[in-house]
């Protein structure tokens, strides 16, 4: 019936102590360097996810409030001076893409008739 316990450790022996040094000197240094690079890693992706989820906020509001205007839900007075810069902005960015886009289909459509 005792042949399944574990033999008690000598804390006082020599060898218990030599381990238990090389042990403290060697584990805990690169767990506490690496738990830190880590803690770093991951706290830059949470800031970066925050920072998508932030701003994927911010255009689906400024979208919803084009959306109402263009309805006539909204009238222009009622909106504060702040979504109209950040609407104005919203429609420079898609007529540059717009633009960019023409631009390109016209350089293909330019090589293929010089073919």
């Amino acid at each position: 019936m005792n042949d399944n316990k574990l033999l008690p450790v000598n804390e006082n022996s020599v060898w218990y102590k030599i381990r238990k040094f090389f042990k403290d000197l060697f584990g805990q240094k690169y767990k506490n360097i690496d738990m830190t690079q880590e803690n770093k890693d991951e706290d830059l992706i949470k800031q970066d996810f925050i920072n998508s989820l932030k701003h994927d906020e911010k255009k689906n509001a400024i979208k919803l409030l084009k959306e109402k205007y263009e309805c006539g839900e909204i009238a222009l007075e009622d909106m504060k001076m702040e979504d109209l810069k950040a609407i104005n902005s919203m429609y420079d960015s898609q007529i540059d893409s717009l633009i960019k886009d023409i631009t390109e289909t016209k350089k293909k459509i330019l090589l293929y008739n010089n073919i």
